[in-house]
């Protein structure tokens, strides 16, 4: 099995060029370590936000500002006209079935949202976890819960870890997950949702939620929506994805265990 090229968001270079900035005390090395990339990949975005005035360049990304633009505005029409539809939801109820320990990443994924409180009113964070190795793969942190946020953080998941390989992807039944607009977003995947009132096929993810803030947002008091981002982001992608054991995963690292099954796999077959 060749290893998956990861796909990196302009927003993740940035927010690593700005961990780095923030941790002086670590060497370039560490941040790097700490971030789940190579060094020399830390080194050539540094390099660009340097070369380019305090941005890094999209190669390659032609009108996506507008287009995106214009992608959002017709998502929020369809989540005015989105209607329950009754047929797809009970042919995806209870799919996933507790089944939470899929022999392969990219195989089953759930997602969830959760508020968190600041002083200038509450931000919501939406994540995608592929139950695998419990690694978050995608994630959006915005002031509203409208269905354009849960678009948002299902097509980073398929641009960084797009396959061809059969997909299930498990949500409650918030309005967000049975809109049009979610609907569209997943057609490539097997939707699956919980029972009414039976959250337990989703609690690999509402865990998660609860873990973050356990161990890290309730010790600050959060002042806003950047204050928020940054804590969160800190969080998952230079501790929970890449540093923190689990006992899923044999005591390793969601990152560390992911790449055990690469090896693995790669081995010729007996």
């Amino acid at each position: 099995m060749s290893r998956q090229k990861t796909h990196h968001t302009k927003q993740f270079k940035l927010d690593a060029i700005n961990y780095r900035k923030e941790h002086p005390d670590l060497t370039q090395v560490e941040c790097a370590k700490n971030l789940g990339i190579g060094v020399s990949t830390l080194a050539r975005w540094e390099a660009q936000f340097r070369d380019n005035d305090g941005d890094i360049p999209i190669i390659g990304s032609g009108s996506y500002a507008s287009d995106e633009a214009k992608e959002i505005a017709h998502l929020k029409r369809e989540l005015r006209d989105a209607q329950d539809s009754l047929d797809v939801l009970k042919k995806a109820i209870g799919i996933l079935n507790e089944q939470f320990n899929p022999e392969r990443p990219n195989a089953v994924r759930c997602t969830d949202i959760t508020d968190i409180w600041t002083q200038d009113g509450f931000v919501y964070l939406n994540c995608v976890m592929d139950l695998y190795a419990r690694k978050i793969i995608a994630w959006t942190l915005a002031d509203t819960m409208e269905v354009s946020t849960v678009i948002e953080t299902i097509n980073k998941a398929k641009a960084c870890r797009n396959t061809d390989l059969p997909l299930i992807i498990h949500s409650d039944r918030g309005s967000q997950y049975i809109s049009n607009a979610w609907r569209e977003a997943t057609e490539k995947m097997q939707q699956s949702y919980s029972h009414s009132g039976y959250p337990y096929d989703n609690a690999c993810i509402e865990s998660f939620h609860s873990l973050i803030k356990r161990e890290w947002l309730n010790r600050f008091h959060i002042i806003n929506y950047k204050h928020a981002y940054r804590l969160v982001f800190e969080y998952i992608e230079t501790f929970y994805n890449t540093v923190r054991i689990h006992s899923h995963c044999d005591y390793m690292s969601p990152n560390d265990f992911e790449k055990l099954f690469e090896r693995v796999s790669s081995l010729p077959a007996a």
